[in-house]
């Protein structure tokens, strides 16, 4: 009876997402499911109008476009009246915003905040306080910031704003959690931690199954410091002289500079096959189905990762490092192995134990499986998003 009362406050409830380009594996999915308990509409900007993103989208969803113009246009100042006035008219129980920060969305906060309470999403609590310069640790080159001073005022800026405007912050995890409470003491929103699901959206591309390749290991991601890519490298020979017929799948973009670092320490050519440009998504689902494990040898401030909720959706166990919430989304030795970062000789052990034992390999798939089909199903995440919600309409 309390279940059946629960399911008719959800199903009262109007929400609004608000999205910009970023994160859409993330607000794709948790809208896929949230829309299947309350009455969801889905703001995007124009530029995400395309088949596949009708095609990742559930039915239920309510979709609604807004124009997004280059930053310093002032036609930015007619497309967020004409959204304001959309949302005031469907006059939701609340606005949330799932990831990424939508166009000049802060202009409006003010008049929203009015009005409805304002939940937000973020992925990365950590303002940019990287040195504009430094020695990477993985590479032991000189590394020039991607961004200039000015780049990181506005984003801790923006951040800033988030918070204090919000009535409560979702993270992802503990560790971001105890980040973001920490950088921001002064706050008067509540924290709450909501864990990530699998990207499943991702499978309804398949068509036909890709054959796994029991000897491939997948990198993938933005090829950056940081992301632990030359400790991986550094890892080959000993992996495989160990492992017959040993593939590295490299497959992520990054700077001209970054490519050149890496590929200039690789050994062993043979055993990598290297993929620096844009990936659409189908390639995606053919890299991730290659694979037997996906590694992420992360270090520094990495607080989480979607590689590893994407590695899941198509059941592949993962090597990770102990940074940030990376360790609260695989349990060792039953979805994957953790690792100490910054050690070639711990990642490289770890790799060649899993691609030896189809046996533990086959035990992981099961296991991860299971979770994203019951505790850690999207139905379970929008349960939770949906608590979420009620204490902040309870509060207003």
């Amino acid at each position: 009876m309390r279940h059946n009362k629960q399911d008719r406050r959800n199903s009262s409830m109007r929400i609004v997402f608000i999205c910009s380009t970023g994160t859409s594996e993330y607000w794709i999915n948790l809208a896929n499911a949230i829309s299947k308990k309350c009455d969801l509409h889905l703001f995007l900007p124009s530029s995400l109008r395309n088949p596949k993103m009708s095609l990742y989208l559930e039915n239920s969803v309510n979709v609604h476009y807004f124009e997004k113009f280059k930053f310093f246009d002032v036609r930015n100042i007619v497309s967020l009246i004409r959204l304001y006035g959309e949302i005031l008219r469907l006059s939701p129980s609340l606005i949330h915003l799932p990831g990424g920060t939508p166009f000049g969305l802060p202009m409006i906060y003010p008049l929203t905040k009015m009005r409805y309470p304002l939940i937000i999403t973020i992925h990365e609590p950590n303002p940019s306080i990287t040195p504009l310069k430094y020695v990477d640790s993985d590479t032991n080159v000189v590394v020039q910031s991607p961004y200039s001073p000015l780049e990181l005022i506005y984003e801790r800026l923006l951040l800033q704003i988030h918070m204090r405007m919000a009535d409560a912050v979702i993270v992802a995890g503990k560790s971001v959690e105890r980040v973001a409470a920490q950088y921001w003491k002064s706050r008067k929103c509540r924290i709450f931690t909501v864990p990530f699901g699998a990207f499943i959206h991702y499978t309804k591309l398949i068509k036909l199954p890709v054959q796994e390749e029991e000897t491939t290991v997948l990198f993938f991601g933005t090829i950056r410091p940081g992301k632990g890519l030359g400790y991986l490298i550094k890892a080959e020979p000993s992996i495989s002289r160990k492992i017959k017929g040993l593939k590295i799948i490299i497959a992520g973009r990054g700077s001209a500079t970054a490519r050149g670092i890496y590929r200039g320490m690789i050994r062993n050519s043979q055993h990598f096959e290297i993929y620096d440009h844009f990936l659409e998504d189908e390639q995606l689902c053919e890299l991730f189905q290659r694979a037997s494990i996906v590694v992420l040898p992360y270090y520094g401030p990495q607080s989480q990762s979607g590689v590893v909720f994407t590695a899941y959706a198509f059941l592949k166990p993962v090597v990770i490092t102990n940074v940030g919430s990376l360790p609260e989304a695989v349990t060792h030795g039953e979805t994957g192995l953790v690792i100490p970062q910054h050690s070639v000789e711990a990642l490289s052990n770890a790799i060649i134990t899993l691609l030896k034992d189809e046996k533990t390999r086959k035990r992981m798939k099961k296991t991860i499986n299971k979770r994203i089909s019951s505790e850690q199903s999207w139905n379970t995440i929008a349960e939770n998003m949906l608590a979420v919600y009620q204490r902040a309409l309870e509060c207003e």
